[in-house]
Formats: structure tokens, sequence, C-alpha cells
């Protein structure tokens, strides 16, 4: 007797196994094309305690910072309209909540608790929000671009006003004291 005798008339067995094939590529490619890219550059998270000081003196920038227990973002205008989008990611146990936007052109999403997503079209006024975090994370990862492109240059974190070499860029609390997190009311 041979193989061809106990085939399905259709080649229903590799048929089946080519859909298969097919079904987990577009899932491996499906899932690929949601995860963020990889982080360019880690710093210390002490660098975020304190507030800037930045004037609307007509340069287009992202200032972030940590003061009084909540997460302050900030983004000046120039001249022009700039297309920014962001994001904001703590590791798997912290969470963003209240989330407070300085105004309804600024435009934040949470798909889940350990990420806030936002875009604007930026003009003539300062955009940005306050959020709080909360849970035990070990970092927070921060991604921006302005007319589509990463400008590390552009995002400028805590008082010092320190930028990262790259972009996305994370802020690790690891190694902190005790005394730091309470510091900064974490």
């Amino acid at each position: 007797m041979s193989a061809e005798r106990y085939r399905s008339p259709v080649g229903a067995p590799r048929d089946r196994e080519r859909v298969v094939a097919l079904a987990v590529l577009l899932i491996v490619l499906v899932a690929g094309s949601g995860r963020a890219d990889p982080v360019r550059d880690t710093l210390p998270f002490r660098i975020a305690y304190g507030r800037p000081s930045y004037e609307l003196h007509g340069a287009t920038a992202c200032f972030l910072w940590v003061e009084g227990g909540r997460l302050h973002l900030r983004i000046t205008p120039d001249r022009l309209s700039h297309r920014i989008e962001g994001e904001l990611r703590t590791s798997q146990r912290g969470i963003f909540e209240d989330v407070a936007p300085l105004s309804e052109r600024l435009r934040p999403r949470q798909p889940r608790p350990t990420k806030i997503m936002f875009d604007t079209v930026l003009e003539a006024v300062e955009e940005g929000f306050d959020v709080t975090m909360s849970g035990d994370y070990a970092h927070l990862t921060i991604d921006l671009l302005i007319d589509g492109k990463r400008e590390p240059a552009l995002l400028r974190i805590g008082e010092h006003q320190e930028s990262p070499s790259g972009l996305p860029a994370r802020l690790r609390l690891h190694g902190s004291s005790v005394t730091w997190r309470d510091r900064l009311g974490l």
C-alpha cells in the first residue's frame, strides 16, 4: 500500500501545516511590530530630581523632572508647528496614576497601568502633563519623537537638564538608597 492511498483527496494534512506555519509567522510579525525600540541609554533616576529652570525662549525642548512625589513632563514650543509623540513605561510592577494633562491638545493614553503614550501638535503653547508613579518599579523608560525623529539633545532631565545620548532612554533606580527614594516621595 502506498502513502498516496492514505492521503486525503485535497492534501489536507499538508495544507494544515502551511496554514499553521503562516499563522505562526503572522503572530510573530504582529507581536514584533508592537514592541518598543531597544533602550539606547541608561541613566540614574536621581538626575530627574528637581525642577529645571526653563523659559519659553523660542526653542522646542522636552523637560522631565520629579518633584513633590509627581513626575512632570513639559514640552516648550518654538515658532513652528511640531508633531510630538512619546511614551513613558515603568518596569512591570510600576503604575502610573492620576495623569493630569495641561490642556486637551495633549492626548495621553494608558493602554496598561505601566505605560503612558501621548501625542500633540505643538504650536505656540507649552504642553505636558503631571503623573503620579507608584508600585515597586526598578526603572522608567522614556521615548520621544519630534516630527517623527528621535532627538535626545531636546530631552532635558531634572534640575541640571541632563540629556541622554540616545532614545529611548531609561532612568534606573537600582542602587539608589531607601532614603533617596523617600526623598523623592516614591
